[in-house]
């Protein structure tokens, strides 16, 4: 078992056990430091298992880390009982699933280059035990986060959230390569220089890309709507997107 696995597996045990300290993510080296040493921290298995691991918290990548993990962990504290519960006896009898579960977890985490990508992937983690998203879903999901560009997805979420909501052209183009958004052409625009295709004296525009449109596709409602917490455009996506469970 690799170190990223061994952690892994202490994540579950920690999501499992439901006895989370609660712990802020924006703790001061201090605070943590001291956290650590009376032992607040320390019996936490995630937290004890990444100490024996890495020793000390002294370097910045291991203090990183510690950090995210709290973070994460701050996430998904409040879990529903039932779905802890269900999801703790899923992975007790599937031991090879809690350990892959663990292990990407550990990985996403791990990678992560900042804390708020942390605290995105644990309400993503949380809609999955909680049986709103598959597990397919989720590490889509997962895997947007980890490789979006942090702010882009903040104002993702200010875009389409509460009163400011709007669909927000200029940032579907963004979330193209993420599968966020997907192309359509300006009907309009085309059908109006259609007869000026192959004449070259014709005003026909000069960039083909002026009849591309990009609009966001339901799985960005639906990954906004977990991530803010609140429905998108006066919809419940997570009940009428058509995305892959």
């Amino acid at each position: 078992m690799n170190e990223n696995e061994s952690i892994g597996n202490s994540l579950i045990e920690t999501i499992i056990s439901s006895n989370v300290p609660d712990v802020a993510s924006d703790l001061g080296e201090i605070a943590l430091d001291s956290m650590l040493k009376d032992g607040t921290l320390r019996d936490v298995p995630v937290i004890g298992t990444l100490l024996g691991v890495a020793k000390t918290v002294s370097a910045f990548r291991d203090y990183f880390l510690l950090r995210k993990i709290i973070s994460f962990l701050n996430g998904v504290k409040d879990v529903d009982p039932k779905a802890r519960k269900q999801f703790a006896e899923e992975m007790e009898n599937n031991p090879s699933h809690r350990q892959e579960i663990g292990g990407k977890l550990m990985v996403y985490i791990d990678r992560f280059d900042d804390f708020d990508k942390a605290a995105m992937l644990a309400k993503l983690f949380k809609a999955h035990l909680e049986h709103k998203i598959s597990t397919n879903t989720f590490f889509r999901f997962a895997s947007i986060v980890d490789r979006a560009y942090i702010n882009d997805l903040k104002s993702l979420i200010i875009a389409l959230s509460g009163e400011k909501y709007r669909e927000s052209p200029e940032y579907a183009e963004v979330f193209y390569s993420l599968g966020l958004s997907e192309i359509s052409f300006d009907d309009k625009l085309l059908t109006k220089h259609v007869g000026h295709l192959f004449d070259s004296s014709s005003h026909f525009p000069s960039s083909f890309d002026k009849f591309i449109k990009f609009k966001l596709t339901s799985d960005a409602y639906v990954l906004v709507q977990i991530l803010s917490g609140n429905e998108i455009g006066g919809f419940d996506w997570l009940k009428v997107a058509p995305i892959r469970r």
